[in-house]
């Protein structure tokens, strides 16, 4: 396998793709009738990386067609005229969280001790990384079981145990891109020196997990902190600018979220996470005139965003602050908020509607999560 392989497979993946749009979705019923339908397109399309010769990124088993949307109220947005109905309906059987995985925050002196916490159990301890790797330099797999970090020039990857611990390619750059899981693709973001002749400082684009290799991205040359949706079929990054980018799983540009960067009244250099569909994103929105901070990224999460719009989503969080957002496979979002006793972690369905509400144990109050896993 070498790069110019990659290139081909990554090549074939984008002309597989066809953008989405959740407001293309959706119908709109009578105002009479007091009630809103989403109803979802077949427009999913298969995201793969093709593997001719066996060697090429490889593809998860269990990757299938894009979910569907279900049915019922489309989230609503700030300042639309629908009302927002946050009471959680009842439910036969209550809907689990997930597992959460934690790192300390960025103000620990200590080593970097990983934490899993599922609702209803106590929190775990996983690996321990070294006390010079950052939380904002670790990624968790989609399906919880691996860790990737950044150490002294490194990509390295393990289990989330521990177990299986190796060095998978030096000469990393830590220019704020990655490292970031691909879900349904073995791969990771990674920044690496360019290749002679290049005037870029650094070159983004996925490693293999199996060779090493690295496969170059069509991504602007300012593009930082990298997210994929849970699908894998959708890319949003942030620029040098304070824009956030909307784009292929390779890097086509599709959208600029409005509102953001430039001339606009805000700015954005952290993206948190993405809806399966790309057409919502939760990330840290600061004013045009704060200080953008240094690159390296930053986990927070103070508002979700239509995508298409720039409007605010309007979440069920009784006036709480929104401390981090983590989008799942199926489109719900757990949403950790900030209580005068604790911090609760709340579950979101598509439909806008809180499903249910725990509080996280005191111990992990001053940690960062991760990764939402399930």
């Amino acid at each position: 396998m070498n790069d110019q392989r990659l290139r081909l497979d990554l090549a074939d993946l984008a002309e597989e793709v066809t953008p989405v749009d959740l407001r293309d979705r959706a119908l709109r019923t009578s105002r009479r009738l007091g009630i809103r339908r989403a109803v979802a397109s077949s427009a999913a399309v298969v995201v793969l990386l093709g593997a001719a010769t066996g060697t090429a990124v490889a593809i998860r088993p269990d990757a299938g067609p894009a979910p569907m949307l279900p049915g019922g109220t489309p989230w609503a947005t700030a300042g639309s005229s629908a009302p927002t109905p946050h009471p959680t309906p009842p439910a036969p059987h209550p809907v689990p969280i997930g597992r959460v995985l934690y790192a300390p925050g960025p103000d620990s002196q200590s080593s970097t001790a990983l934490t899993a916490w599922q609702p209803g159990a106590a929190p775990v301890p996983l690996i321990d990384l070294p006390g010079a790797v950052s939380g904002a330099d670790v990624a968790v797999s989609p399906d919880g079981a691996r860790v990737a970090w950044l150490q002294d020039a490194g990509l390295w990857v393990a289990g989330v145990d521990g177990t299986g611990r190796r060095k998978l390619r030096d000469r990393v750059m830590t220019d704020c891109w990655g490292p970031a899981w691909v879900p349904s693709v073995d791969a990771l973001s990674v920044g690496v020196p360019p290749a002679p002749g290049d005037p870029s400082a650094v070159r983004r684009g996925l490693v293999d997990l199996l060779t090493g290799e690295v496969a170059t991205l069509q991504v602007e040359g300012r593009a930082c902190h990298p997210v994929w949706s849970a699908d894998g079929r959708v890319l949003v990054y942030a620029d040098a600018d304070g824009a956030v980018v909307v784009a292929s799983p390779i890097g086509e540009r599709l959208r600029q979220v409005p509102g953001l960067g430039g001339s606009a009244g805000w700015n954005s250099y952290d993206v948190a996470s993405l809806s399966p569909d790309g057409s919502r994103v939760a990330l840290l929105r600061v004013g045009a005139g704060q200080d953008a901070g240094d690159p390296a990224r930053d986990l927070t999460a103070n508002v979700v965003l239509d995508t298409r719009t720039g409007e605010v989503v309007d979440l069920p969080l009784d006036g709480r602050r929104l401390l981090q957002a983590y989008f799942r496979s199926d489109g719900s979002l757990v949403a950790r908020v900030e209580a005068a006793e604790a911090t609760h972690l709340v579950l979101v369905g598509t439909d806008g509607h809180r499903i249910t509400e725990v509080v996280e144990p005191a111990a992990l109050r001053r940690q960062q999560i991760l990764a939402v896993v399930g």
